[in-house]
């Protein structure tokens, strides 16, 4: 009676095998870039969208804050009496929401098309789009919280960092920092 198994059989209670590919996923000669031209046309495109989407709704709750409390734009600005200390607390709600604001309103804008095209209004105006490096969907929350809030919002407070993010456009693979720390690509649509 053998112990061992013939080095011709296989045997049936060994542990699975597989083939580990350790290189890119895909062919990086086959990955169109999107052109440094379209990325900054797009994301003008965005910011100005944004803006407007901005004004328009910080307008509406102007109007509803003044037929509330009866000021005008001079009152808030040019009291007629020494402020109480209330409105300061008032003020710096207001300007909490003003900054809060604006993540709120890039994902009202942009959110669908993020998670389900990987683009902004702006990126899908100029048939590009955003994805992972080995070219597969970016999923919402790291296209939104990576990219985006982290990458572009959060860091651009750091000086100088805006535009040490915009100038690593110019690598080969045209990757900005945000790109790098998300992981993401952005490719023709």
């Amino acid at each position: 009676m053998t112990d061992h198994l013939d080095d011709n059989k296989e045997n049936p209670f060994s542990a699975p095998e597989t083939m580990l590919n350790n290189g890119p996923l895909i062919d990086e000669d086959l990955i169109e870039y999107a052109s440094r031209g379209s990325r900054f046309v797009a994301i003008i495109l965005d910011n100005i969208v944004n803006f407007a989407a901005f004004c328009l709704v910080w307008f509406l709750v102007y109007q509803v804050y003044s037929a509330i409390s009866g000021q005008n734009f001079d009152d808030i600005f040019v009291p007629k009496q020494e402020p109480s200390p209330l409105f300061f607390t008032v003020m710096f709600i207001f300007m909490f929401l003003v900054v809060l604001s604006f993540p709120v309103i890039y994902v009202a804008l942009n959110g669908w098309l993020m998670a389900k095209h990987g683009q902004t209004l702006g990126k899908k105006a100029l048939g590009i789009r955003m994805v992972k490096t080995d070219c597969t969907q970016a999923s919402f929350s790291r296209l939104f919280f990576l990219r985006y809030l982290v990458g572009m919002q959060v860091l651009s407070q750091v000086p100088a960092y805006s535009l040490i993010d915009a100038l690593f456009i110019f690598r080969e693979d045209r990757r900005c920092l945000h790109d790098m720390m998300s992981g993401t690509i952005v490719i023709r649509a």
